[in-house]
């Protein structure tokens, strides 16, 4: 059976590309390889992808700049970075243009595709009922569909900003440690992580602040509140 998720691999080792297709189409995934950045982003434009997993190191466009671009496009697609390289920097660029996950080479493609697996239905889990909303002083957020409801307009989030909003919301006016929303929205937590989460919490705090009525508190050294 062919299964729904559609994958873009931008990889320009040419070994590698061929052995993580095989992979993929092994475990029913429908993939489309290219081996530069702009081939990616013109696939990308042309094609319904469900998640891209693209290489830091490309000839002519850098994974991180193809990233941005992608973004721009649908800031809702899952990103995973591959790269042969384990700098800090790296990784801290990846999270903060909206990385899902970021694999160094050499790496397991049984534990890449779990890790795809985990991401999808993370992103897309269609479990959830179309009724489900969760809500909060004067507005709701309804799950499946990724907003936030307010009196006068509806805000679209993420998949990110949608799962920290979920697990605030659900502990409205108590304390949330990080540890708790990363590991609840990511399925870990690590540094990298962390610094992926300050980006996400600004980008709430801006829309929270914008939109409703709601107040999201930092506690110092544990995580955050959210109040009416």
């Amino acid at each position: 059976m062919t299964s729904p998720w559609k994958i873009l691999l931008v990889e320009d080792d040419h070994n590698l590309s061929y052995l993580v297709e095989e992979h993929l189409q092994v475990n029913n995934f429908d993939t489309s390889v290219c081996d530069l950045g702009k081939k990616g982003l013109r696939v990308f434009k042309s094609e319904r992808i469900d998640l891209c997993i693209l290489d830091i190191v490309l000839p002519d466009m850098d994974g991180i700049t193809l990233a941005k671009e992608i973004k721009k496009i649908n800031d809702k697609v899952p990103i995973v970075f591959l790269t042969s390289r384990n700098l800090k920097s790296d990784k801290m660029m990846g999270y903060e243009v909206g990385a899902d996950d970021y694999i160094t080479k050499p790496f397991d493609l049984d534990l890449l595709v779990l890790r795809i697996n985990a991401i999808l239905h993370r992103c897309y889990d269609s479990n959830d009922s179309n009724e489900e909303t969760i809500s909060a002083g004067k507005c709701k957020l309804e799950i499946l569909r990724k907003r936030l409801v307010t009196a006068n307009e509806e805000v679209k989030l993420s998949s990110t900003e949608c799962g920290i909003l979920k697990t605030l919301m659900k502990d409205l006016g108590n304390p949330v440690s990080r540890d708790n929303i990363m590991k609840e929205v990511w399925g870990k937590s690590d540094f990298f992580i962390s610094k992926s989460l300050d980006v996400y919490i600004t980008r709430i705090r801006k829309i929270l602040n914008q939109h409703t009525n709601l107040s999201l508190e930092t506690i110092h050294s544990f995580g955050y509140v959210l109040s009416e």
